[in-house]
């Protein structure tokens, strides 16, 4: 929409410099990082040409047209994060808006105070342009009520609210149809959540009825294993072969005339996560080598596999 006045106008906007009064520090939107860049890249846009016409309309100095999909395109900032900033400008009186269907007129009050020319004009000239350019609006606004001065904030306007209301009606929108999209994909994802842990639960239990040592029933041992481990489904999988595995150790260390050492109880089992055990190889009576291993850990204590009760860990 704004393409073509873009075009003619860069040389005007590009010529140059901006000056900023260091008394900005004290301004109170200054610790606003947004705002504090929006109002800067609104002084850069603004028009300093007296009698500079845009589509045929005399443009005062200190005013600019543009819109907040435009500015939101050249800050970089969200269109929702332009709005609302541009709010914060014209609640305290900085700028007073023009909303139509074309666009935004902007209009920056005080504009001579924070830049001075180098044209023909002098600054004193430019200052009385600009305060004729009050002059007017407040003339306006005692004839027809639509606009105000820069001395208070400037009401929101209809096409400025239409703007804000659609923006807020698709934000709703959005929000809405997203929170739909979780709960749809919570519905569908929960089924087969509850059907891998039932499975997981059937795991456990063959695994507990395999265990030849001591045990205690299903949901007791299984809420001690849960505790214990948080990753308890990555680590379920792994029992079943963990414990095949010590029991054709026991098997080969038996053969072999060596000392095998009594099962312990599930839940010394479990605490000490003895299904990360590793096993060397176990040498028979001949010397020959199989394909069993013999566990890295010390011999076991008296009481290590439970005693006489059973190797409940307090």
């Amino acid at each position: 929409m704004l393409a073509g006045w873009l075009n003619t106008s860069r040389a005007m906007i590009d010529e140059g410099y901006l000056k900023l009064h260091r008394q900005i520090r004290l301004w109170e939107w200054h610790n606003d990082p947004y705002t504090l860049s929006l109002f800067i890249h609104l002084l850069c846009m603004a028009n300093y040409l007296p009698n500079y016409k845009f589509r045929g309309k005399v443009q005062r100095v200190g005013e600019l047209h543009t819109s907040y999909a435009m500015l939101a395109q050249e800050t970089g900032m969200h269109i929702n994060t332009v709005t609302d900033r541009i709010k914060k400008l014209q609640s305290t009186g900085e700028i007073t808006i023009k909303s139509t269907n074309k666009g935004l007129d902007i209009y920056i009050c005080k504009y001579s105070k924070y830049q001075t020319f180098n044209h023909t004009h002098t600054t004193s000239n430019v200052e009385q342009d600009v305060e004729q350019n009050v002059e007017q609006d407040v003339e306006q606004n005692d004839k027809t009520g639509k606009m105000q001065a820069c001395t208070t904030p400037s009401p929101t306007l209809d096409v400025e609210q239409n703007v804000d209301n659609q923006i807020n009606k698709e934000i709703k929108n959005n929000n809405i149809k997203e929170k739909n999209k979780k709960r749809k994909d919570k519905q569908v994802s929960e089924p087969s959540s509850q059907a891998g842990t039932a499975e997981l639960e059937a795991q456990f239990d063959l695994f507990r009825k395999a265990y030849k040592g001591t045990k205690r029933g299903l949901k007791v041992e299984l809420d001690n294993f849960k505790k214990k481990n948080d990753n308890w489904r990555e680590i379920i999988p792994t029992l079943m072969p963990a414990l095949e595995r010590e029991i054709a150790w026991r098997e080969k260390m038996q053969a072999a005339g060596q000392f095998v050492p009594q099962w312990a109880h599930l839940q010394t089992w479990i605490n000490q996560s003895r299904w990360e055990t590793e096993f060397e190889t176990v040498e028979t009576a001949t010397g020959a080598a199989s394909t069993a291993q013999q566990p890295t850990q010390q011999p076991p204590s008296e009481n290590e596999y439970g005693g006489s009760f059973g190797g409940v860990d307090c």
